[in-house]
């Protein structure tokens, strides 16, 4: 009998990080640890040469995504540094 791959948690609402931008709106992303293999494979391969336009390519297009892309980069630095915590990862981590 073969190993069955569960479904994903990564769409589940509770598996999402939160987060608030000064204007109120809340937003949702994957938790760290529901990254795409593929994008953790990008990000350890850069290592410590992991640039901001890296990380934005994995929150896509979605009204996060633009969200996101609206902050500054101390912002960006603050809110990518609470969602690798979230899941208790470290960039270059895998």
């Amino acid at each position: 009998m073969s190993f069955k791959v569960p479904e994903s948690k990564r769409s589940s609402k509770q598996n999402q990080f939160e987060f608030e931008l000064p204007d109120g709106h809340t937003y949702y992303i994957p938790k760290a640890k529901y990254m795409k293999t593929g994008d953790v494979e990008r990000l350890s391969a850069i290592g410590a040469q992991v640039k901001i336009t890296d990380l934005l390519e994995i929150f896509g297009e979605g009204e996060a995504a633009k969200a996101v892309r609206e902050l500054d980069v101390e912002q960006l630095q603050a809110l990518m540094t609470a969602w690798q915590e979230d899941s208790g990862l470290e960039l270059g981590e895998s």
